[in-house]
Protein backbone atom coordinates (compact mmCIF):
# COMPACT_ATOMS: atom_id res chain seq x y z
CA UNK A 1 0.00 0.00 0.00
CA UNK A 2 2.74 2.45 1.10
CA UNK A 3 4.60 1.32 -2.38
CA UNK A 4 1.56 2.48 -4.41
CA UNK A 5 1.35 5.69 -2.31
CA UNK A 6 4.89 6.54 -3.03
CA UNK A 7 4.61 5.39 -6.67
CA UNK A 8 1.67 8.23 -7.09
CA UNK A 9 3.37 10.98 -5.12
CA UNK A 10 6.35 10.48 -7.48
CA UNK A 11 4.68 10.61 -10.13
CA UNK A 12 3.08 14.06 -9.04
CA UNK A 13 6.46 15.55 -7.91
CA UNK A 14 6.96 14.58 -11.84
CA UNK A 15 3.87 16.68 -12.63
CA UNK A 16 5.21 19.51 -10.32
CA UNK A 17 9.00 19.73 -11.92
CA UNK A 18 6.89 19.59 -15.20
CA UNK A 19 4.91 22.29 -14.75
CA UNK A 20 7.84 24.68 -13.31
CA UNK A 21 9.80 23.69 -16.58
CA UNK A 22 6.17 24.56 -18.77
CA UNK A 23 6.13 27.84 -16.48
CA UNK A 24 9.73 28.55 -17.50
CA UNK A 25 9.54 27.76 -21.19
CA UNK A 26 5.89 30.03 -21.55
CA UNK A 27 7.22 33.29 -19.30
CA UNK A 28 10.47 33.40 -21.42
CA UNK A 29 8.60 33.85 -24.70
CA UNK A 30 7.21 37.15 -23.19
CA UNK A 31 8.57 40.51 -22.77
CA UNK A 32 9.25 43.63 -24.93
CA UNK A 33 9.63 41.86 -28.67
CA UNK A 34 5.52 42.14 -28.69
CA UNK A 35 5.87 45.99 -29.44
CA UNK A 36 3.61 46.77 -32.23
CA UNK A 37 4.44 49.35 -35.09
CA UNK A 38 2.09 51.92 -35.66
CA UNK A 39 2.00 52.91 -39.52
CA UNK A 40 3.12 56.43 -40.76
CA UNK A 41 -0.01 58.38 -42.61
CA UNK A 42 2.13 61.11 -43.33
CA UNK A 43 3.97 59.15 -44.85
CA UNK A 44 1.94 57.71 -47.10
CA UNK A 45 -0.44 60.78 -48.03
CA UNK A 46 3.28 61.56 -48.96
CA UNK A 47 3.75 58.37 -50.87
CA UNK A 48 0.78 59.29 -53.24
CA UNK A 49 1.88 62.29 -53.40
CA UNK A 50 5.15 61.63 -55.31
CA UNK A 51 3.04 58.82 -57.24
CA UNK A 52 0.54 60.38 -58.68
CA UNK A 53 3.70 63.43 -59.60
CA UNK A 54 5.52 60.07 -61.16
CA UNK A 55 2.32 59.25 -63.51
CA UNK A 56 2.00 62.87 -64.47
CA UNK A 57 5.93 62.27 -65.56
CA UNK A 58 5.22 59.39 -67.81
CA UNK A 59 6.10 56.92 -65.07
CA UNK A 60 4.18 53.82 -63.81
CA UNK A 61 1.19 55.28 -65.39
CA UNK A 62 -0.95 52.12 -65.82
CA UNK A 63 -0.77 51.44 -61.83
CA UNK A 64 -1.76 53.54 -59.14
CA UNK A 65 -0.27 53.61 -55.55
CA UNK A 66 -2.30 50.39 -53.80
CA UNK A 67 -1.25 47.66 -56.98
CA UNK A 68 2.79 48.70 -56.52
CA UNK A 69 2.58 48.31 -52.91
CA UNK A 70 1.29 44.70 -53.20
CA UNK A 71 3.49 44.20 -56.21
CA UNK A 72 6.28 45.41 -53.35
CA UNK A 73 4.50 43.19 -50.66
CA UNK A 74 4.73 40.11 -53.21
CA UNK A 75 8.13 40.66 -53.88
CA UNK A 76 9.32 41.30 -50.48
CA UNK A 77 8.07 37.99 -49.93
CA UNK A 78 9.31 36.08 -52.85
CA UNK A 79 6.23 35.76 -54.46
CA UNK A 80 6.42 38.87 -57.44
CA UNK A 81 6.72 37.52 -61.27
CA UNK A 82 9.45 39.06 -63.42
CA UNK A 83 6.97 41.42 -65.14
CA UNK A 84 5.88 42.87 -61.33
CA UNK A 85 9.76 43.23 -60.72
CA UNK A 86 10.26 45.37 -63.85
CA UNK A 87 7.12 47.43 -63.23
CA UNK A 88 8.70 47.82 -59.49
CA UNK A 89 12.24 48.37 -61.31
CA UNK A 90 10.78 51.29 -63.43
CA UNK A 91 9.16 52.61 -60.65
CA UNK A 92 12.00 52.63 -58.71
CA UNK A 93 14.22 54.26 -61.50
CA UNK A 94 11.75 56.73 -61.81
CA UNK A 95 10.93 58.01 -58.18
CA UNK A 96 13.50 56.49 -55.30
CA UNK A 97 12.26 58.87 -53.13
CA UNK A 98 8.27 57.44 -53.35
CA UNK A 99 9.53 54.18 -53.46
CA UNK A 100 11.72 53.74 -50.10
CA UNK A 101 8.63 55.40 -48.65
CA UNK A 102 6.47 52.55 -50.05
CA UNK A 103 8.91 50.03 -49.23
CA UNK A 104 9.13 51.14 -45.19
CA UNK A 105 5.39 51.51 -45.46
CA UNK A 106 4.78 47.34 -46.79
CA UNK A 107 7.18 46.45 -44.25
CA UNK A 108 5.48 48.02 -41.71
CA UNK A 109 2.35 46.69 -42.41
CA UNK A 110 4.11 43.26 -43.11
CA UNK A 111 5.89 43.98 -39.24
CA UNK A 112 2.43 44.33 -38.16
CA UNK A 113 0.89 41.30 -39.53
CA UNK A 114 3.83 39.25 -38.17
CA UNK A 115 3.18 41.33 -34.50
CA UNK A 116 -0.42 40.29 -34.24
CA UNK A 117 0.99 36.58 -34.93
CA UNK A 118 2.95 36.57 -32.10
CA UNK A 119 0.52 38.41 -29.90
CA UNK A 120 -1.98 35.06 -30.34
CA UNK A 121 1.08 33.46 -29.27
CA UNK A 122 1.76 35.54 -26.38
CA UNK A 123 -1.78 34.59 -25.73
CA UNK A 124 -1.25 30.72 -25.61
CA UNK A 125 2.19 31.40 -23.67
CA UNK A 126 0.03 33.30 -20.98
CA UNK A 127 -2.60 30.13 -20.92
CA UNK A 128 0.14 28.07 -20.86
CA UNK A 129 2.10 29.87 -17.79
CA UNK A 130 -1.70 29.83 -15.79
CA UNK A 131 -2.38 26.04 -16.26
CA UNK A 132 1.58 25.14 -15.50
CA UNK A 133 0.97 26.94 -12.27
CA UNK A 134 -2.68 25.46 -11.41
CA UNK A 135 -0.48 21.70 -12.70
CA UNK A 136 2.31 22.96 -9.76
CA UNK A 137 -0.45 23.89 -6.71
CA UNK A 138 -2.57 20.59 -7.44
CA UNK A 139 0.78 18.94 -7.68
CA UNK A 140 2.17 20.54 -4.38
CA UNK A 141 -0.68 20.01 -2.29
CA UNK A 142 -1.25 16.62 -3.66
CA UNK A 143 2.34 15.50 -2.33
CA UNK A 144 1.36 17.09 0.56
CA UNK A 145 -1.83 15.42 1.48
CA UNK A 146 0.11 12.01 0.58
CA UNK A 147 2.69 12.19 2.70
CA UNK A 148 0.73 13.71 5.71
CA UNK A 149 -1.31 10.27 5.45
CA UNK A 150 1.73 8.38 5.17
CA UNK A 151 2.90 10.11 8.13
CA UNK A 152 -0.38 9.56 10.20
CA UNK A 153 -0.35 5.73 9.47
CA UNK A 154 3.61 5.54 10.44
CA UNK A 155 2.73 6.89 13.64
Amino acid sequence: MQCKKFFISLSFLVALIYGFLMFNIASSHTGSEFDILEENDSMHSHMEEMTNNNKEAGGTQNYDIAQIKEMVRKLMNNQATDQEGQIIKEFAKSNPESFSLLVSNVAISEVQKLSARIWQTAFLNNLLIILSVIWIIVGALTIIYLWNKIEIKIK
